[in-house]
């Protein structure tokens, strides 16, 4: 999120919009998952 406000993202009904490949996109969201994944199990 900082990320995107930093970038100027963010139009006005608040949706934010990432430079991100379709591939760069799911390797973040795969990568959060597992940190997630890790927490819970934990």
């Amino acid at each position: 999120m900082d990320f995107a406000l930093s970038k100027n993202q963010i139009d006005k009904e608040g949706f934010v919009y990432f430079e991100f490949t379709g591939q760069k996109f799911a390797y973040m969201m795969n990568c959060s998952e597992r940190k997630v994944n890790r927490i819970k199990n934990s």
